[in-house]
């Protein structure tokens, strides 16, 4: 009975038949289920875990080289400016900083 009285509403209105529901590929229909079918990996590949080794490489032999020049090149408490805020200073730490 509910859809006679649709159909009759429908052609006193002046209206067409009702249509189905339109559903294309790639939707849902309750249009909040996200529908995809490319996936990605977010897990690294080998180059990235190559150009992260490489950074830390030259961080580690950074840390090691300015250490071996203040240690060669500077006397206890001595300053010397590097760049603009920045001061190298060879210090001998004391019991009560560990």
């Amino acid at each position: 009975m509910g859809d006679a009285v649709r159909r009759r509403r429908a052609r006193e209105s002046g209206l067409s038949e009702p249509r189905a529901a339109d559903v294309r590929m790639g939707s849902s229909t309750d249009a909040l289920t996200p529908i995809s079918v490319a996936t990605r990996s977010l897990a690294a590949r080998w180059p990235q875990w190559i150009a992260l080794g490489l950074v830390v490489t030259a961080a580690v032999l950074a840390d090691q080289v300015t250490k071996h020049i203040v240690a060669t090149q500077l006397a206890l408490d001595e300053q010397v400016h590097v760049l603009a805020p920045a001061r190298a200073t060879r210090s001998c730490p004391s019991r009560s900083d560990f």
